[in-house]
């Protein structure tokens, strides 16, 4: 991260916006913890989603130290919101 003076007061060059961190898993119907898969690239989750079509993959997003929920998931390549 480059920091520069601007108008002498300090401020950051170049600073991307945050993106949330997602993890996602694959979640086969009525699984087992053994049957789940976690993915960490959301291109192979949204492939994944696409080559089984009648699964579902979760997005779980970062919170703190943690992955919570999102209640979104890919479906056919498609990634599905909560109601709001």
């Amino acid at each position: 991260m480059e920091v520069c003076d601007c108008n002498n007061n300090p401020c950051v060059k170049n600073q991307k916006m945050a993106e949330p961190q997602y993890v996602y898993m694959l979640l086969p119907d009525g699984a087992e913890w053994e049957d789940m898969t976690i993915i960490l690239d959301v291109e192979k989750a949204i492939e994944l989603s696409k080559k089984h079509p009648k699964l579902r993959v979760e997005r779980f997003i970062k919170s703190d130290s943690k992955y919570i929920p999102s209640y979104s998931y890919y479906k056919e390549g498609v990634l599905i919101l909560p109601p709001s």
